[in-house]
């Protein structure tokens, strides 16, 4: 039943609070589906089944979250669960902004993770700095707890944003920390995603020899542990310094490699990405009218997904493709959409890209100002 004819028929018959108490202990067992990932056997299959619900799931959630419950901390953890799957599908903030304001009535390792989903969910969002103040939040309250992995995975995940907002050398030493941490600790997943993290790093700073032997370094080892997703983000790394480097034939092998895995686990973020730069390698070698088409099916993936960041890049791609065969207005409109969301970013490498493309398709053109 749709959530507002639930509101229509509770407000007109109210429901005994012992029958409400048991429809959400249903819905928090339901939401335990969310703990799964991309990779694992049951993902492609909980994300449908939670797709079914997922509107009265954040109602349920959202009412329990401010209602007298007897156990608060299982609310909490169903909220948990619930954003992690929102956050691989479709993320949004509204249900863990809420969470962390109860969760600060818990506090502890609760509270911590509220933060970290906070965060996680932001940077998807491409609100990097309010993504970092969660993560930090996080960091705080994992140190108070004497939680090591939470710090490390905390410390992980903002040298991750510092390395988004082309800083470097901060991004280096905090991924350094957090992969020292990790080895300590024994945590061989967190050490190879900090290694990828480095290996791309590399790769922004054009050290294209140095960042694949790191890059496949965290590719085996992902391998050797059994992990999909890394794997396939290191395969799609390795494709874009292919790209870079004109190896069209061995670039276009790695990222339909890298594409495959994404589709087969799950990650729709990773397949358009995989998407965007095979329109690249077309570009590339001149096939404008079939890069457009992929760079359209990604700007739809990453439209429907909320990805600011990856939505802007598309549409420079796209700006280029259409430019290219003379759909001189159109390939303005994308162009324009890229640069304003790399404004809101304060993106001034890609605000220049953006305008010497413009500057690229012929005068006169309505509205090129």
């Amino acid at each position: 039943m749709l959530s507002p004819i639930r509101q229509y028929v509770l407000l007109r018959h109210p429901v005994e609070a012992k029958l409400v108490q048991e429809l959400q202990l249903t819905y928090f067992r339901f939401a335990e589906k969310g703990k799964s990932n991309p990779g694992d056997d049951n993902f492609l299959v909980n994300r449908k089944e939670m797709s079914k619900i997922e509107t009265n799931m954040e109602s349920i959630l959202l009412e329990a979250l401010h209602e007298q419950h007897d156990d608060k901390d299982k609310v909490i953890e169903a909220c948990l669960n619930y954003t992690w799957l929102l956050y691989w599908n479709q993320p949004r903030v509204e249900v863990i902004k809420e969470t962390v304001q109860v969760a600060k009535e818990s506090g502890s390792t609760l509270l911590a993770n509220c933060h970290k989903r906070h965060g996680q969910i932001l940077k998807i969002l491409a609100q990097y700095d309010q993504a970092a103040m969660a993560m930090e939040n996080a960091k705080l309250e994992y140190a108070h707890i004497g939680n090591p992995l939470g710090v490390a995975e905390c410390l992980q995940f903002l040298g991750d944003i510092l390395w988004m907002k082309n800083r470097y050398e901060k991004a280096e030493v905090k991924l350094n920390q957090a992969r020292s941490e990790f080895e300590i600790i024994g945590d061989h997943l967190g050490a190879a995603q900090c290694l990828q993290s480095l290996g791309n790093i590399l790769r922004m700073k054009n050290q294209d020899e140095e960042a694949e032997v790191k890059l496949n370094q965290a590719r085996s080892q992902f391998e050797i542990i059994g992990n999909p997703l890394g794997a396939a983000h290191c395969l799609r790394s390795l494709g874009q310094i292919l790209l870079g480097r004109n190896r069209y034939v061995e670039a276009k092998l790695q990222l339909n490699q890298a594409k495959s895995k994404f589709d087969a686990i799950g990650d729709h973020l990773g397949m358009a990405q995989c998407l965007d730069f095979l329109g690249q390698i077309l570009q590339a070698q001149g096939h404008y009218q079939q890069a457009q088409v992929l760079h359209e099916q990604a700007k739809s993936i990453f439209t429907r997904i909320g990805a600011p960041l990856e939505i802007a890049y598309c549409c420079t791609s796209l700006g280029t493709a259409l430019r290219h065969q003379g759909q001189y207005t159109a390939a303005f409109n994308e162009l324009k959409q890229a640069r304003e969301i790399f404004a809101s970013l304060n993106n001034t490498k890609w605000i220049e890209i953006c305008d010497e493309e413009i500057n690229l398709i012929p005068l006169p053109l309505e509205n090129k100002d």
